[in-house]
């Protein structure tokens, strides 16, 4: 992993592509740091303490309800599932999720077909490109 933006930003060639001088690339650099990285940042932050905020005394169900449905709203989704491993099944078990009707959602899949699945076999996040084939993203 590069080590500072302008490291990422020579790594994908970008500000190669856009011919700037030495002092242009830096001010652009600076820009994204300051300007959108730190504010990002710290939006994250805000709704991390969100969802850490939620009543540890709720239901486990109604936990995960309420952290899907702020996910949905910070990432401006249209519908968010959580879905915890069942080790001894190796099935992804439905126990939170916002904006999907029971019918709309399959309460148990397999690890090895899905998406969530993939994160676990990986054990990291990912993106991938939307499950609808539209434009957005999905994170797991």
């Amino acid at each position: 992993m590069p080590l500072t933006l302008a490291d990422f930003l020579r790594d994908h060639r970008f500000p190669a592509s856009l011919d700037l001088s030495g002092e242009q690339e830096r001010h652009l650099v600076t820009a994204i740091e300051q300007g959108f990285l730190t504010e990002f940042i710290e939006q994250v932050i805000l709704e991390s303490e969100d969802i850490l905020g939620i009543d540890p005394n709720l239901e486990r169900r109604t936990i995960l309800e309420l952290a899907a449905a702020k996910i949905v709203e910070a990432l401006k989704a249209e519908a968010a599932s959580i879905r915890l491993l069942d080790a001894r099944t190796l099935k992804m078990l439905s126990f939170g999720s916002s904006g999907l009707e029971d019918f709309q959602r399959t309460s148990t899949i397999p690890v090895s077909k899905s998406i969530a699945g993939l994160v676990v076999r990986q054990g990291t996040s990912i993106v991938v490109p939307s499950i609808k084939g539209g434009g957005g993203q999905v994170f797991a």
